[in-house]
């Protein structure tokens, strides 16, 4: 039994060392690719943007719920002006804004949240995650820390507009997000019954190790990305029924608000053929009887993902969202 025991701890040992050495020399792969980068702008290698662009190197096989990470992450949600630009017209109601790293602009000094408040005198709530897809969106509108983040008089002033900012790669996080496979980070759902239930599988904890990530990714994620119309229009459906999913959460609790998404171009990735192929598929209207679809490709005469409109790493700069920001309000009356 003893030795049946210490077998086991040496093979566990073993797949620890070899995790932690896949980790690390993907750390390493991932650090050369961001000076590349840098290299291919022009940029200095040796300055501190390029310091601060590398993180620092961790290994961990903790997996945490979105609902921990929401905890600590939000502490900040009702003081940081990045995350609510509080308006100057109490007349109007406010606007939330939900996507991904495009989004949020936490980058940028003054991000698409402050720039939409100063146009329009609202306040502009900026809820969006860095590195994760529709199911933030979901998880929020569902549970009530959410609406803990919101300014005490939401319930008598409720907000007017809730704002995704869609770019396609946001397909792939929810197949990301429900494995853990791109961060540490887990939220996802299954759909049951034309609604979404969230997927709490403690056996996900398993997909911190690289050998069972690789496994899942290769047999369970990788048959939603082939390049066909019945996996392409599977993508959208599911796509679909997290907007679908968040606007009836957000409608239970604020019957009159509008949902815009906001089509953003690809950004850094215009080299992937299957997100184009992705756009190419006409299912967008859909879409339009149940919200404001706006796409920047076909509203705007400019090329957002032209180095002019782009910080060093491929995300959209301060000059992109200032034109973005004047043609929505413009064009939406907001």
């Amino acid at each position: 039994m003893k030795k049946l025991l210490l077998n086991l701890i040496i093979i566990l040992l073993i797949i620890l060392a070899t995790d932690f050495a896949i980790t690390y020399k993907n750390y390493l792969t991932s650090v050369n690719v961001e000076k590349q980068n840098f290299i291919n702008r022009n940029l200095d290698i040796h300055s501190e943007e390029f310091k601060q662009s590398i993180p620092k190197f961790k290994y961990s096989l903790r997996l945490i719920p979105f609902k921990n990470y929401y905890k600590n992450f939000s502490k900040n949600f009702l003081t940081s002006y990045k995350r609510i630009a509080v308006g100057n017209d109490k007349n109007k109601s406010s606007i939330i804004i939900f996507g991904c790293s495009v989004a949020d602009g936490l980058a940028l000094e003054h991000n698409f949240a402050g720039q939409l408040s100063d146009l329009t005198g609202r306040t502009v709530y900026n809820r969006a995650f860095g590195s994760m897809g529709p199911a933030t969106l979901v998880w929020q509108t569902k549970n009530k820390e959410f609406y803990q983040t919101l300014l005490p008089d939401y319930k008598s002033n409720p907000p007017e507009y809730a704002i995704w900012v869609y770019i396609p790669l946001q397909f792939d996080r929810i197949y990301f997000d429900k494995y853990a496979i791109y961060t540490p980070i887990m939220v996802g759902y299954n759909v049951k019954n034309n609604h979404l239930v969230e997927n709490k599988n403690i056996l996900l904890q398993f997909c911190r190790l690289n050998i069972v990530k690789s496994l899942v990714d290769k047999f369970i994620i990788q048959k939603h990305f082939k390049e066909t119309n019945d996996v392409y229009n599977e993508n959208f459906d599911l796509l679909k029924i997290h907007f679908l999913e968040a606007k009836y959460e957000l409608q239970k609790r604020f019957p009159n608000i509008k949902f815009i998404i906001i089509k953003f171009p690809i950004v850094g990735i215009d080299s992937f053929t299957r997100f184009k192929e992705f756009e190419q598929i006409n299912r967008w209207k859909e879409l339009e009887k149940d919200f404001i679809v706006y796409d920047l490709t076909k509203e705007l005469n400019v090329n957002l993902l032209d180095e002019q409109y782009l910080i060093y790493d491929g995300h959209p700069n301060e000059k992109a969202w200032n034109i973005v920001t004047k043609k929505l309000v413009k064009d939406l009356n907001l």
